[in-house]
């Protein structure tokens, strides 16, 4: 527990927090094969309206068999500076991730929505050792896009006109 931005663990380490908290539970529950959290992951940021299901991203998660992330057109080039932007392939591979570019190489930005696989949680757990940053989720996505495959699923509105920039 912290009680100061000084002492603030980042969001990237609250992550691991929790994962450890989850490795403890099932240990002590006996349900834990080999002492490591042994699912899939859904990481959602709690200050972000949501008008869109989850259901067809982690469908897509599935289909790809690969971590994930969401993306939305983000027709401001502002807007696109202020938030993580990927460059994607035509089957929705994620080519590259910047984080706040200055210039972005495209519209699609990227909320702070991902789906982990188990079979990528070992990069997960080592993150911060190997350098990824530790405060906003979207170090831990970028890590995860340079050492591992990621596919982007578009998100779409459902409460009105799916067209509307997100």
């Amino acid at each position: 527990m912290t009680e100061t931005n000084d002492t603030h663990l980042g969001a990237v380490c609250d992550l691991l927090f929790a994962i450890d908290c989850l490795e403890k539970r099932e240990i002590v529950n006996g349900k834990s094969s080999n002492g490591k959290w042994s699912d899939d992951m859904l990481v959602v940021a709690a200050d972000n309206l949501l008008f869109f299901s989850f259901s067809e991203f982690v469908k897509f998660a599935k289909a790809k068999n690969s971590s994930c992330i969401m993306r939305h057109y983000q027709p401001s080039v502002e807007k696109l500076q202020r938030t993580g932007v990927v460059v994607l392939d035509e089957s929705d591979k994620v080519l590259n991730m910047e984080e706040k570019p200055q210039e972005p190489k495209s519209n699609w930005a990227v909320p702070p929505f991902y789906i982990y696989l188990k079979k990528d949680l070992d990069l997960v757990r080592h993150s911060v050792k190997n350098g990824c940053g530790k405060d906003a989720p979207g170090n831990l996505a970028h890590y995860m896009v340079d050492n591992t495959t990621m596919y982007a699923w578009e998100m779409k509105r459902t409460d009105g006109d799916p067209n509307e920039p997100i």
